[in-house]
């Protein structure tokens, strides 16, 4: 939640998001490893979204591609009791990472 500090609220749960990752980053390596390519870079970065208030947060899980992420136990609970304390004016900001790697043919 933003205001004049970011507090987290939760790190939403993306299982089988999780194991499709494990299994490109795998394949990534596994193609590097062979010789066939060769790594020229890896980049991060974070994108954020700035939500008004908690019901948004429906709206925009609902946009997210399949498999969506979900609240960890308590989660859901730990954003609306931060949101009935938060400041007047206060957003949420969603924040996702974005990791880009580019390989080049050898």
């Amino acid at each position: 939640m933003t205001g004049r500090r970011r507090l987290p609220v939760a790190t939403l749960l993306e299982t089988a998001f999780e194991r499709n990752l494990d299994a490109a980053e795998s394949a990534l390596r596994r193609v590097v490893e062979e010789g066939d390519f060769s790594l020229a870079g890896v980049r991060s970065a974070r994108f954020r979204t700035y939500l008004e208030r908690p019901s948004q947060m429906r709206t925009y899980l609902e946009l997210i591609y399949p498999p969506r992420p979900r609240f960890p136990p308590g989660g859901r609970a730990r954003l609306y009791e931060m949101w009935d304390a938060a400041p007047r004016g206060a957003r949420i900001e969603v924040t996702e990472s974005l990791i880009l790697n580019a390989l080049r043919r050898r």
